[in-house]
């Protein structure tokens, strides 16, 4: 039978045909049991996990981090939720409550590890996001001059309004669960994503673990970003489950005949042509309109929720709609007014804050990934980056592997391969700080993790037993860097309870004044009042002091600093020291625990300074105005 080549094209049906081996032919459904022997793996991991975290102690955790602490058990119990999930995958009919059940485990076990093991939210920048979510509870409105996060509120609105109705007084009572919540959460978006895209349904699921397992930045704190990540997978659902067109433009048509690989045309079965899995609903005009709706107004939310993500999901639509991947290609504009409508009124303000004007266009340095800072950087710090810097080119070289396999066995690769590298864009507007190259992965993982999924290209079992082995190996290996990636640096990271504790008593009790913090790693900025302080850092990289005499014995000299620096001179100065400075000095080695106790001893006889808060291990000494 001869088939219509163009026609053919335009539908993605156009396959050349591949080598037996790569065939990726699902076998015949049969009836399946209800319980196999196997099952019994995914509750033991559980269990051994469980026994694991009982046993870890988090009291003194070293240079290594919270890898380093846990004990044998928890990597077994990691270890056999591969395996379970391996044999999962492997099956000749999938189970998708049995997938379901281990991707769940999966992400309990990577996500929900720290919030239990810790009494406080990682991170000491996930605290200036609860001081503004607290600015509004305090305030009952916003102040769009105090900083850009306020420019930008629909995550700290939704937060204060979630603090009301759940009945709690900030987000201190849930935010450390916030990593486990939003990954559960851009999981289910991920699936009706995947559902939409041309995979089989194997694929579609190992697409799932590999994203849980190395979605290392930890972008998914308490934070507008993680809501960002969510309500942009949202959009895509829809457009792609809705939107998508059965035809392609012309010229990539064209584009696509030139670059077909020579071979003979075949036509798969609905059975083993991932095109017929596709969720593609036909919509009337109604239900249509509905959904355009519904994208816009998440869309909408999305502009005033988070700086950066509906420029870069303008981008990724953007590009989808030039190939003619979606229908109603005129929502890219209506998206591109939405957002830089918002952003107009808020220009001057942001480029005076961030300076986006001098970093337009200047690619390779807003490229540039953040450094260990200054200092001596610890063993496990740098462990910890080399397994992230390796998780990520690991995720983008295979990514590549699998466009080329698709590309070359005529499957659609096109619109993969656009949504998995155009956030590279972002670099010619700005470095978003030093975590441009992190929202980029951020951004582009979604669907890298399904090319990559096409370059395992994973068989059932039955097919081929040696290359089945190949899914869980990958699995196991993305979560060995995953891992000291993701926990590596939890010495510094980890912030104590008591000093978050601290930390609020003081910005509730103090007088307004400049924060000098001994060194810039400890819960600030986290009430209501946050915008009543200054704040500066004296040790460590950006630090006022820096050199060979750290000033912590000459209390004339530290004073001096200290007046030359403050904000306002008729409010009083303080200096803040608290346990999680002491581990970021001690283990980066600007400040020895000595020097911290050297720092605290001249502070406390200095001439005009007192100790104005000395609780939960958080001291604060007070210099007041003109002292």
């Amino acid at each position: 039978m001869l088939f219509d080549r163009e026609a053919l094209l335009s539908k993605d049906l156009l396959l050349t045909a591949p080598p037996a081996e790569d065939a990726a032919i699902e076998p015949p459904q049969h009836s399946h049991r209800v319980l196999y022997p196997w099952d019994i793996l995914l509750p033991v991991s559980l269990v051994f996990w469980a026994l694991g975290l009982r046993n870890t102690d988090v009291s003194d955790l070293g240079q290594y981090g919270l890898p380093a602490a846990l004990p044998l058990v928890f990597y077994v119990g990691l270890a056999l939720l591969v395996v379970s999930s391996g044999w999962a995958l492997a099956q000749d009919r999938l189970s998708p409550v049995r997938l379901t059940a281990n991707l769940g485990a999966l992400l309990l076990m990577l996500y929900g590890t720290a919030p239990i093991l810790y009494g406080a939210a990682r991170y000491s920048w996930t605290y200036k996001y609860i001081g503004v979510v607290q600015y509004i509870n305090l305030h009952g409105h916003l102040n769009a001059s105090i900083d850009v996060y306020q420019n930008w509120p629909g995550f700290f609105a939704l937060a204060a309004w979630f603090d009301k109705v759940v009945g709690v007084q900030s987000p201190l009572a849930y935010a450390k669960w916030a990593q486990l919540a939003f990954e559960v959460l851009t999981c289910l978006m991920l699936h009706f994503v995947f559902r939409a895209l041309p995979l089989t349904d194997r694929e579609r699921w190992l697409a799932l673990f590999l994203y849980a397992a190395s979605i290392w930045i930890a972008q998914d704190y308490f934070s507008a970003q993680a809501l960002g990540v969510v309500l942009s997978a949202g959009i895509f659902a829809l457009t792609l489950t809705f939107l998508r067109r059965e035809t392609q433009a012309k010229w990539v048509l064209n584009l696509r005949r030139r670059l077909q690989p020579i071979g003979r045309i075949v036509r798969r079965s609905p059975e083993t042509d991932e095109t017929a899995l596709l969720v593609n609903r036909p919509a009337t005009r109604v239900q249509e309109g509905a959904v355009l709706a519904a994208i816009g107004i998440i869309y909408f939310v999305l502009v005033f929720e988070h700086e950066l993500s509906p420029y870069v999901v303008l981008i990724q639509l953007g590009a989808l709609a030039i190939i003619g991947e979606v229908r109603r290609r005129w929502i890219a504009l209506l998206f591109a007014a939405v957002v830089f409508g918002y952003l107009a009124p808020h220009f001057d303000y942001v480029n005076s804050q961030i300076g986006i004007i001098k970093s337009i266009g200047d690619f390779f340095h807003n490229a540039t990934p953040p450094s260990a800072g200054q200092g001596s950087v610890p063993k496990g710090t740098l462990f910890s980056e080399d397994a992230s810097r390796l998780l990520s080119v690991g995720m983008w070289g295979l990514s590549g592997i699998g466009a080329l396999r698709r590309w070359r066995n005529g499957r659609p690769t096109l619109a993969l391969v656009l949504l998995s590298y155009s956030p590279v864009f972002v670099f010619f507007a700005g470095g978003y700080g030093t975590e441009g190259i992190l929202r980029v992965y951020l951004f582009s993982l979604p669907w890298t993790v399904c090319l990559v999924a096409s370059a395992l290209k994973p068989p059932a079992a039955s097919i081929s037993r040696r290359r089945s082995l190949v899914t869980p190996v990958a699995l196991a290996v993305v979560i060995a860097l995953f891992v000291p990636a993701f926990f590596g640096e939890d010495a510094v990271n980890v912030m104590p309870e008591s000093d978050v504790q601290g930390v609020l008593a003081f910005y509730q009790s103090a007088t307004p004044g400049t924060i000098f913090s001994v060194a810039d790693n400890a819960p600030g900025a986290l009430s209501g009042r946050y915008n009543l302080f200054g704040g500066e850092t004296l040790y460590g990289p950006g630090g006022l002091i820096s050199g060979p005499k750290l000033l912590v014995t000459n209390a004339a000299a530290f004073t001096q600093v200290i007046k030359n620096n403050e904000l306002k001179r008729h409010e009083p100065s303080y200096v803040l020291i608290t346990k999680s400075m002491e581990t970021y000095g001690v283990e980066y080695g600007f400040l020895s625990s000595v020097e911290f106790g050297d720092l605290r001893h001249m502070l406390s006889g200095a001439p005009g300074w007192f100790r104005a808060y000395n609780a939960h291990g958080v001291t604060a000494f007070e210099l007041p105005p003109g002292g």
